[in-house]
C-alpha cells in the first residue's frame, strides 16, 4: 500500500523536474534572443525540441523542430565514423601513414591516419584559408585540395604527433583517403554507410542550392544574407546538412554500437592532445565534466553544437542560421545549457 503511493508521487517530481529543466532552457534561449532551433533528450526521449525566431528573414518563414541547417564542422565526427569502419573492416590501420595513399606528399612518411583524426598532423590551415580567400565563392576541386595539402604538409606548424593544431586540410585529406579505400566517393559513403542506415531523412551532403523544404537561409548577425561560400570548400571537413532530431539519431545510433563497435566508439571519444579525440571534444574544454563529448560547427551564415553525457545518457543539440560568432555561441549559448542541465544533474544527487 505504501509502496504504490510513493511510485505516483516520485513519477510526478520527476515529470515537475524535468518540466522545470524545459521552462528554464527555454527562458534562456529567449533571453539570448536565440535564432534556430534546439533539442534536449534524455534516454533517447526528447524532452524539449523547438524552433526560435526565423528561417528566412525575406519571407519571414519560422524556425522549427524539422528546420534544415548546415552543421559546419560537426561534418567531421561523420568523416571520423567513416575511418573508423574502414578501420574495423581493415581497409585502414590508425598507423598507416599518409604516402601509403598520396605517395609524392610531404612528410607523408610522419603522417599518420592516428594524427589526422585527432588535429595532431602539424598541419595547419594557412594554406587552406589562402585559397579559400582567393576565390570562396569557386569551386574547390579534388585536385586543389590535393594542392593546397601538399602545401601544408610542406610547411607544418609542429612535429606530426607533438601538438593538437586544429585543421581543416586534415579532414580533407581523410575524405580523399575514404574516397581511395572504399572506392566510392566521400558523400556517396556517408550517405551509404552512416545516413542511410541510421535513417536520417533530413540529412544529407550540402550543394550550393538545393531545394529542400523547411530549409534556414544563412545570415549574419544583422539578419543580412551571409557571404557566399561555394560547398565544394567544406566537404568531409564540414559539408552536411541536418536537423536537430536527425543528429539525435546520429548520436544514438554511435553511443549504442550500431556505426562503429565499442572499441572504436572509446577511441573517438578518448582525448588524444587538448581534450580533441577523433571527432569529438572532452567536455573538460568547456570546463564541463569529462561525461560530456561536443562538437562545434561553423560555416558562413550557420553555428552548431551537438554533445552527448555519457554517463547520464543526455543529448543536447543547438543548430543556429545567424552569426553571433563561434565563442558566443559556444561558451555562452551552448554552454549555458549544459549549466543548467548540470544544474539539475547536482540537485538529483
Amino acid at each position: 500500500m505504501y509502496a504504490s503511493s510513493t511510485i505516483p508521487e516520485a513519477m510526478s517530481a520527476a515529470v515537475n523536474k524535468q518540466q522545470n529543466v524545459i521552462r528554464l532552457i527555454d527562458a534562456f534561449l529567449l533571453t539570448k534572443n536565440f535564432n534556430g532551433a534546439v533539442l534536449v533528450a534524455k534516454n533517447g526521449e526528447v524532452i524539449l525540441t523547438n524552433g526560435y525566431g526565423e528561417s528566412n528573414f525575406a519571407t519571414h518563414e519560422k524556425n522549427n523542430a524539422e528546420t534544415i541547417f548546415r552543421i559546419g564542422s560537426l561534418t567531421k565526427s561523420f568523416t571520423a565514423v567513416a575511418v573508423m569502419q574502414l578501420v574495423e573492416q581493415g581497409k585502414l590501420t590508425l598507423d598507416d601513414q599518409l604516402r601509403h595513399f598520396i605517395p609524392d606528399i610531404p612528410n607523408g612518411d610522419k603522417i599518420t591516419i592516428h594524427h589526422l583524426l585527432s588535429h595532431t598532423s602539424g598541419i595547419s590551415d594557412a594554406a587552406f584559408f589562402d585559397s579559400a580567400m582567393k576565390d570562396l565563392a569557386g569551386y574547390y576541386s579534388q585536385t586543389k585540395k590535393l594542392e593546397t595539402a601538399m602545401r601544408a604538409t610542406d610547411n607544418l606548424a609542429s612535429e606530426p604527433g607533438t601538438k593538437h593544431n586544429y585543421t581543416n586540410t586534415g579532414y580533407h585529406l581523410l575524405g580523399l583517403i575514404i574516397e581511395q579505400v572504399s572506392h566510392t566517393s566521400w558523400d556517396n559513403y556517408v550517405n551509404e554507410h552512416i545516413i542511410k542506415p541510421t535513417h536520417m531523412p533530413r540529412t544529407g551532403v550540402d550543394i550550393n542550392e538545393p531545394i529542400l523544404q523547411n530549409r534556414a537561409i544563412g545570415t549574419d548577425a544583422n539578419g543580412n544574407t551571409a557571404i557566399f561560400m561555394d560547398m565544394s570548400y567544406a566537404s568531409s571537413a564540414g559539408g552536411l546538412y541536418s536537423t536537430v532530431g536527425d543528429l539525435l539519431k546520429f548520436d544514438q545510433a554511435l553511443i549504442s554500437g550500431k556505426l562503429v563497435n565499442t572499441k572504436s566508439f572509446e577511441m573517438m571519444i578518448t582525448p588524444v592532445e587538448d581534450g580533441y579525440g577523433y571527432g569529438w571534444v572532452d567536455g573538460i574544454k568547456m570546463e564541463e565534466s569529462s561525461n560530456w563529448k561536443f562538437h562545434n560547427g561553423d560555416i558562413p551564415g550557420f553555428h552548431a553544437f551537438n554533445a552527448f553525457n555519457i554517463n547520464e545518457n543526455i543529448q543536447v543539440i543547438l543548430l543556429t542560421n545567424k552569426e553571433i560568432g563561434p565563442k558566443a555561441f559556444s561558451l555562452d549559448i551552448a554552454k549555458g545549457i549544459l549549466n543548467i542541465i548540470a544544474k539539475d544533474l547536482d540537485r538529483g544527487k
